[in-house]
């Protein structure tokens, strides 16, 4: 395949192989929007994906950082980086590290611009945020390229 002939890669950031019908949804028409680029998604166990995605999508876990150089061959070959649907500018209430996701979203967004990635955030809407939580948002959504919120 040529370059120019080959499928463009593509990252789907989200919540999926949870069995959660709102972000399956999200999953289905993400694969039929993007049916010709190549689209991983993370998933630590594609068992609940559901069938109309199936064989659409390659998984790669993010429950492990076992799986570190996978990531980084990921990242190196995606030229889209898409956070699809949910709440993803969310604190995890209750979790010992509320902000572990916000943190991760301006880690990897500032990775992405470095290595001349886009980033799409699409469907996403916001939680109740305030203070660090939401500067942290903020500076995850000015990296990104096109936001879609809902």
């Amino acid at each position: 395949m040529t370059e120019s002939t080959a499928k463009q890669s593509t990252i789907l950031l989200g919540s999926y192989g949870r069995g959660n019908l709102g972000d399956d949804v999200f999953l289905v028409a993400a694969a039929q929007l993007f049916a010709n680029h190549k689209l991983y998604i993370n998933s630590a166990d594609d068992s609940l994906l559901p069938k109309s995605a199936k064989g659409l999508v390659t998984t790669i876990s993010t429950t492990s950082t076992g799986d570190i150089f996978k990531k980084l061959r990921v990242f190196l070959e995606v030229k889209n980086i898409v956070y699809w649907g949910g709440d993803v500018w969310v604190e995890l209430y209750g979790d010992r590290f509320p902000r572990q996701s916000l943190y991760k979203m301006v880690i990897l967004n500032a990775a992405a611009r470095l290595f001349g990635k886009k980033i799409h955030y699409v469907g996403c809407g916001i939680g109740r945020l305030s203070g660090w939580s939401l500067w942290l948002a903020r500076a995850s959504a000015r990296m990104s390229h096109t936001i879609i919120s809902r």
